[in-house]
Parts: C-alpha cells; sequence; structure tokens
C-alpha cells in the first residue's frame, strides 16, 4: 500500500464517522461491479489487498473468531459440495459389497481413483493432501505418490497400504461394509 500520511487516514475516518459511515458499507458498497467502476483506484486497491485484510482481520483480537468461523464454515460448505460432487453416479465410483464380482475388485486401481478424485475436486483434493502432510508440504504430487497425493515415498506407501487394507476388509466383510465408493463401475 502507499505511504498516505497518518493525518489523511485520521481525516477521513473522522469524515466517515461524522456521517455515520462504517467501513463494512464503503467496502460492501465497492465490492458492487457497478460502484466499483467509478471508483477504479480504491476498488482495484482492495482486490490487491485482499489477502492482507484477511489476515489482518483473522490476526485481530476484536475480529479474529468471527473470521475464523466464517471461514470454518466456507471450508466446510466447500468440501461437502466437492464430495458431493465426487459421489455422483454419472463419475462411475459407486460399488456395492453385496453384488460386487471379482473382476471388478482386481480391476480396481487407486491411481485411477486419485486422478479423478483430483480432476473432479481439485479443492477437497488439496485439502486431504494438506491434512495428510500435516500441511507442512506442498500439495503438487510427484508421479511416483501420485496414488494417495503424498510427495514424500514412504508416506505414500504407508497410505497405499492403509487403502489396500480398506479394500480387503470390504471384500472380506461385505455385509458389514454395505455400499462403498470404491470401484469403478464400467
Amino acid at each position: 500500500m502507499s505511504s498516505v500520511p497518518r493525518s489523511t487516514i485520521v481525516d477521513v475516518l473522522q469524515y466517515l464517522e461524522s456521517y455515520r459511515v462504517s467501513l463494512g458499507q464503503v467496502l460492501l458498497y465497492l465490492l458492487d461491479d457497478q460502484i466499483a467502476a467509478q471508483f477504479p483506484f480504491l476498488s482495484s486497491d482492495l482486490s490487491k489487498h485482499t489477502s492482507q485484510l484477511l489476515s489482518a482481520l483473522k490476526f485481530n483480537s476484536r475480529t479474529s473468531a468471527s473470521v475464523s468461523g466464517w471461514a470454518n464454515l466456507l471450508v466446510k460448505n466447500t468440501a461437502a459440495a466437492s464430495v458431493s460432487q465426487l459421489a455422483q453416479k454419472g463419475n462411475g465410483w459407486h460399488f456395492s459389497a453385496t453384488n460386487a464380482q471379482a473382476d471388478q475388485i482386481l480391476e480396481f486401481h487407486i491411481e485411477e481413483m486419485a486422478q479423478d478424485f483430483r480432476q473432479i475436486a481439485p479443492d477437497l483434493w488439496d485439502l486431504v493432501c494438506s491434512l495428510l502432510t500435516k500441511g507442512e508440504e506442498d500439495v503438487s504430487m510427484s508421479v511416483e505418490a501420485e496414488e494417495v497425493g503424498c510427495d514424500d515415498e514412504d508416506e505414500a506407501e504407508y497410505w497405499v497400504n492403509q487403502i489396500s487394507d480398506d479394500l480387503l476388509l470390504a471384500i472380506e466383510e461385505p455385509r458389514l461394509e454395505g455400499n462403498r465408493s470404491l470401484v469403478k463401475n464400467e
């Protein structure tokens, strides 16, 4: 942000205060596309500094809880929408353990499922990768570990084994497992 003298900012704030105009009202007003066109400098500056503004709101003691709650709700709603999108029958990942045929299980490839997951719901894929790597690593994948979305080969091997164990359980205990979305229907 350009360096504006503190006294100028105080004058603007006093002016807004005298007319009982809140900063929230000003920001919401600037987010309207028709209004933004009338105030290109303010609109552009708001867009350019969105991340800084959100960070400031997150780390301010008066606004932190509200921003965290909003962000949490946003992530949950976005993830739920992605899960719904993944679960659509049209994606072909529906599986009934009681009606499974051996060739379906033998032809199952976790790599294909991971690739579809990544393509259909990239935000959810990114979230899952971040959770699996404790948010410490970049979620871009190496080709060798693509099936689980981890750059670390040991961690990738662990998740492949974990997923394989889950698949074996689905084969051995079909009545207990119920419907599972593991095998892609052709």
